[in-house]
């Protein structure tokens, strides 16, 4: 008695059909798990200077010395960002009191460390609200740095920008913010009240 075997097997077409749908799933999880280890990393980075900034308020209202065997107490205490070195930030002690960071990229003098922003992740711009004004984002195209600084026993925020010479960009300010933006484009600010309160958006 015979026996009728039938070979089974994919045609062409099925074959690239398969093909073209494997590759679309690819391409939306691939899409996907950059888009959310994007935003992961901005998030994280947007806590660690959140973080790096509560630090330099427990800094100026606590009884840190500046310097091991000083004895001095009364320095005030900040954070540091300059739109021109957008992947760093400098927590500083304020030695001569002028409510900024004597800049140098070396950490030296009033520079207690000098941080690097992690992923590709960036200072994109610098925002501002003065008292009694509007909110500017940036606060100003001569505008290159924010200082925020804290001094004991009062846990308010000094805000002060500054300029490509270092010097003051108007008088003390209600709000400053940090923009920060990712690889692909996300952004996240982190704004600091001169109540002392910090909040990410």
């Amino acid at each position: 008695m015979k026996k009728n075997s039938l070979k089974k097997g994919f045609t062409l077409a099925e074959m690239l059909i398969v093909i073209a749908i494997v590759a679309v799933i690819s391409t939306v999880v691939l899409f996907g798990y950059r888009e959310f280890s994007d935003r992961l990393s901005l998030a994280s980075a947007a806590q660690e200077i959140a973080i790096a900034i509560r630090e330099s308020q427990a800094y100026g209202v606590s009884v840190r010395e500046t310097g091991s065997g000083t004895q001095d107490f009364d320095n005030a205490y900040g954070i540091y960002f300059d739109i021109n070195n957008p992947t760093i930030y400098y927590l500083y002690s304020d030695l001569n009191d002028d409510q900024k960071y004597d800049h140098t990229n070396d950490c030296i003098d009033e520079c207690i460390s000098k941080e690097q922003i992690r992923n590709g992740i960036y200072v994109s711009q610098i925002c501002g609200t003065p008292f009694s004004g509007v909110s500017r984002c940036p606060v100003n195209p001569s505008v290159i740095g924010i200082n925020i600084s804290f001094k004991r026993p009062n846990p308010d925020a000094k805000i002060r920008f500054t300029n490509p010479g270092y010097e003051f960009f108007g008088n003390l300010y209600q709000t400053g913010g940090i923009v920060l933006m990712s690889p692909l484009g996300n952004t996240v600010t982190i704004n600091i009240e001169n109540t002392g309160q910090i909040s990410i958006d």
